[in-house]
Parts: C-alpha cells; sequence; structure tokens
C-alpha cells in the first residue's frame, strides 16, 4: 500500500471476555461442523457437564456455583477449542489475509476506506454478537495507515490538537509523527 500509495484502514477488535462468553450450545455445534468425531464432542460435553466454582477473596470463599457458559480457564484443550469456535463463527464474514487477520481472540480487520472498515467492523459485531460473543466498544480500536509523502520534524506535541491518535515515534533521536496526505 505504501508503494501503490494507497491508504490502508484498519480495526483492532477485542472481544469482551472471550474464552468466558463462548456458549455450550456453539462449542458443541461448530466441534460437530468442524468433522470432530462425535465420541470426542461426547468427551468433551462430559468435560464440561456439572462444572462448578467458587470465588476466593479477601473475605472468604462463595458457595459453590454452577458454570454454565465459556470455557476453562488454564485448560490445554480450550485455545484450540475457542480457535475452532472462531473458526465457524466467523465464516460468513472473515475475508482472505490481510483484510481479515486472526490469532486466538484478536481480531484485525482492514479496508482501503474508512467507512467500508466501519462496514465490516458491523457485520464482524453483528455476526458475533447473534451467538453469544460480544464485541469491546471501548477497547476495539481503530488505526488509519496514510500515504506518507514527507516527513517533517515537530517542534511541540500534537496530541491536543489531532483527533485521531497520532501515530509517533522516535527516529534520529528525534520525536516524529507520520502525517499523510
Amino acid at each position: 500500500y505504501r508503494e501503490g500509495q494507497r491508504e490502508l484502514h484498519c480495526v483492532f477488535v477485542d472481544l469482551e471476555k472471550a474464552y468466558d462468553r463462548v456458549p455450550r450450545e456453539e462449542l458443541w455445534y461448530c466441534m460437530r461442523k468442524s468433522e470432530v468425531t462425535e465420541k470426542y464432542v461426547r468427551a468433551v460435553q462430559d468435560m464440561y457437564e456439572g462444572c462448578k466454582t467458587v470465588v476466593r477473596c479477601a473475605v472468604g470463599v462463595t458457595e459453590e456455583f454452577k458454570v454454565e457458559v465459556g470455557l476453562h480457564q488454564g485448560s490445554a484443550l480450550s485455545p484450540f477449542l475457542f480457535a475452532m469456535v472462531m473458526d465457524r463463527l466467523t465464516d460468513e464474514v472473515r475475508q482472505e489475509s490481510p483484510w481479515t487477520m486472526m490469532f486466538a481472540d484478536d481480531i484485525v480487520i482492514c479496508s482501503e476506506s474508512r467507512e467500508q472498515v466501519e462496514v465490516e467492523l458491523e457485520r464482524w459485531r453483528f455476526a458475533l454478537e447473534r451467538r453469544g460473543m460480544k464485541v469491546s466498544r471501548s477497547k476495539t480500536e481503530y488505526m488509519g495507515l496514510h500515504v506518507v509523502l514527507r516527513f517533517t520534524q515537530l517542534s511541540q506535541p500534537l496530541a491536543a490538537v489531532v483527533k485521531e491518535k497520532p501515530r509517533i515515534f522516535q527516529k534520529n533521536g528525534l520525536q516524529w509523527i507520520m502525517a499523510g496526505v
């Protein structure tokens, strides 16, 4: 994009409590859609059936309560199950790299215009939230990568003037901001 002098707009999507929000029915559905053998689906169901937990805090320990949603924290199997669920839940909205990139619960959506990346974000939000996941609006971030035609040294920080988060970096011992056209 830099060589072609085209802009690239990215949204870094944050899922709220991603592992804790995976609906169990979605997990079973996604395992079957991924052609996991039924005996393994049942084995995982057995692991999750009747799960209970307690909360320890400064004043003591709560009574046991059922955990009916989410993946087990600390389980070696949970990252694999989460990746399988995300793969299936995002089939309809996911595009080829570089337009969509996913790793665990980190999602990056890219487009050539801010408007289009906002449309894509809404498609993703709808697809995920209708299946039990939740996009954190406060932690999801936008970054526009603009064509750099020249570098200009700053005499003072522009953070108070720039509406979007400025891309400030160090070069040759000086502080610089990326300015595009």
